[in-house]
């Protein structure tokens, strides 16, 4: 990618309770920068949102289809976590399509990540470009996922196996995690979780470091635990924005096993670095 090819706008941030919080859409910070109606040429958002497990509300999809329809500029919706499958949305968000949106979705949440299949919804005029596009791209894309895809949706069983299997496992695993830290994590760490809305992460912000979770990194993955820095998900935002080495990405798409000592290792590095 170029330079500078991405615009992004810092999000609400609104604190629930004591230990969590969540990003809403700002009004005013979406118009702070009024060239990006000049030079944008897709408004994009992901729901929910990897990494941060995030869904925006209906009345934010509304504001952002609205917004793009004015400048005339497609509003490109990443559905890999969510509607309609494998709908990994755990409150009661809906699933919103209108003309000039483009909605991207995967088979590779459904248990199918190595037939690498997926497909486009979207206006008549952006298919037929896409279509050209893909097929020099690909000469001659893989079968075996379309086939085992169209027999999912012929039979209805995708609905099934979303509703009564995928999303209560996802659930599942998000309380426990988040039972995980709340239960073992010293009272003198500055965190919270995002609040939990969908996708297979919990979005963690701890505000006493005396490193950046960038620096943490290193220190994690020596003790034994993988998380993915923040920094890594903000591009095109203020690279001297705090927020951004503050937080970090945990998979809970493990065994409960492998969670909770990965939790109680976070949580002992995260001690030993409070300011």
């Amino acid at each position: 990618m170029e330079p500078d090819s991405f615009l992004s706008f810092v999000p609400e941030i609104r604190e629930i309770e004591d230990r969590y919080y969540k990003y809403f859409i700002s009004l005013e910070n979406f118009d702070s920068i009024p060239s990006w109606k000049k030079e944008a040429g897709c408004i994009c958002v992901s729901r929910p949102t990897n990494p941060t497990g995030n869904v925006i509300t209906d009345q934010e999809l509304e504001f952002l289809i609205e917004r793009a329809n004015n400048v005339g500029i497609p509003l490109l919706v990443d559905n890999a976590y969510g509607f309609p499958f494998p709908n990994v949305v755990f409150g009661k968000n809906s699933f919103i399509h209108r003309s000039g949106m483009i909605q991207g979705f995967s088979l590779s949440k459904l248990g199918l990540p190595g037939v690498r299949t997926g497909f486009v919804v979207g206006d008549s005029e952006t298919i037929t470009l896409l279509h050209r596009a893909n097929s020099v791209i690909n000469l001659t894309s893989a079968n075996p996922g379309q086939f085992i895809a169209l027999d999912l949706f012929r039979s209805g069983r995708w609905k099934e196996l979303c509703e009564k299997i995928i999303l209560p496992f996802y659930l599942k695993k998000s309380i426990f995690t988040q039972e995980a830290i709340l239960n073992n994590w010293s009272s003198q760490i500055d965190y919270k979780i995002h609040q939990s809305e969908g996708a297979f992460f919990l979005w963690v912000w701890v505000r006493n470091l005396s490193l950046s979770v960038s620096d943490l990194y290193p220190i994690l993955k020596e003790a034994g635990v993988i998380v993915v820095p923040g920094k890594t998900f903000f591009p095109g935002t203020d690279s001297n924005w705090s927020h951004r080495e503050e937080c970090f990405r945990l998979s809970f798409a493990r065994e409960d096993k492998e969670i909770e000592e990965g939790v109680l290792k976070i949580g002992k590095v995260l001690e030993k670095f409070l300011k």
